[in-house]
């Protein structure tokens, strides 16, 4: 068994845990800010790193203890010889040149630029994790995000929304404040079975360790663009004019149903009772106008199926979108974490009458 490492956006690891579990991991614990698991062998764990949506950087674990600066340097590192490697190191006083001058691999050597292996080390629960980094670049900056605007989430933490909110492929969903469409594109990958890093396969550290072609069986299971009952709303032009451009890159242009559509009409422009779930991260104050929240709640009444859910993302306001949803019940509220920045999730569903 090989045992790997997915770090995640604080507060989501019960949603990367769900997406490693369908995805054949076994074993699977929740840490703060990661989720371990285990798999067969290398080749599986570099296909999970493949087709995993919600997190950061997945590692294979060589070592992990309450100090792994003590044995480093007992590790078995023989499949560094004859290659160059780099250290990333996010474990508090413990610095990358520390790491790498304990590794004496014969005829492998430090190459900052354009190593063959990136070696990577980082804490959790007062653990420390030593291993090898099988991505090479962060999951969450997806190719397609290119026109960007204020208020945006990275790729990881709209899947981790979308499964917090309980879609799937198989529900409608409607994202009212759209902004950059990464939710509803996010969405529609997951629907194609498409994975988000299929134009980045060059990308991936993996392919400099593995011969096997791990690609190519998750590429075939890839459904064409079509059609789907997910729509990309937004009161202003310009950022249904940004989803619909990103949504292009990403080739899910053809999947998504735009509308530059305030909130008080939501329920004039979509089906009766037509949408499973409501998912948005609330947009800039100045992309607002001051009753949009109230207007949110009302219009879905007429617009959500029953058990029909409302998933907001937000910032601050936390209060205002709790006085809006007074007609409500507080499903889930739980504070998730980009970087620095902490956000609230609330997921609400309408009181039985």
């Amino acid at each position: 068994m090989v045992l790997g490492l997915a770090i995640t956006n604080k507060g989501t690891e019960d949603a990367v845990a769900a997406e490693l579990s369908l995805l054949g991991a076994n074993n699977i614990s929740h840490l703060e800010g990661a989720v371990q698991f285990s798999v067969k062998d290398l080749t599986a764990l570099c296909s999970i790193t493949y087709q995993l949506r919600s997190a950061t950087k997945t590692i294979q674990v060589l070592l992990s203890d309450e100090s792994i600066m003590q044995k480093i340097s007992t590790l078995d590192l023989s499949f560094l010889a004859g290659r160059t490697f780099a250290v990333e190191s996010h474990v508090e006083n413990l610095e990358e040149a520390e790491i790498a001058a304990a590794i004496n691999v014969p005829e492998s050597k430090v190459n900052l630029a354009n190593p063959d292996v990136k070696l990577y080390a980082c804490e959790f629960l007062g653990k420390q994790y030593f291993g090898v980094d099988l991505c090479g670049f962060d999951l969450g900056k997806r190719d397609y995000r290119i026109f960007l605007g204020p208020s945006n989430i990275k790729g990881t933490l709209a899947c981790s929304l979308l499964k917090i909110a309980g879609w799937n492929p198989e529900k409608t969903l409607l994202d009212p404040f759209c902004q950059s469409g990464t939710i509803v594109i996010e969405a529609a990958l997951q629907s194609l079975q498409k994975p988000v890093g299929f134009h980045l396969k060059k990308s991936f550290a993996f392919i400099k360790l593995i011969t096997e072609n791990v690609f190519e069986a998750v590429d075939e299971k890839v459904l064409p663009e079509k059609p789907l009952g997910i729509y990309a709303f937004d009161p202003h032009f310009k950022h249904i004019s940004a989803t619909q451009k990103n949504a292009k890159i990403a080739q899910v242009n053809k999947c998504l149903q735009y509308s530059r559509q305030d909130i008080d009409w939501l329920d004039i422009k979509l089906e009766q009772y037509g949408i499973d779930c409501i998912v948005t991260c609330l947009p800039a104050e100045k992309d607002m106008k001051k009753g949009d929240l109230p207007a949110i709640f009302l219009r879905a009444k007429k617009i959500l199926k029953n058990n029909g859910t409302i998933t907001i993302l937000a910032k601050t306001k936390q209060q205002e979108i709790l006085d809006a949803a007074k007609d409500y019940k507080v499903k889930e509220h739980r504070t998730v974490w980009q970087g620095k920045s902490a956000l609230s999730v609330m997921v609400f569903m309408l009181k039985e009458k």
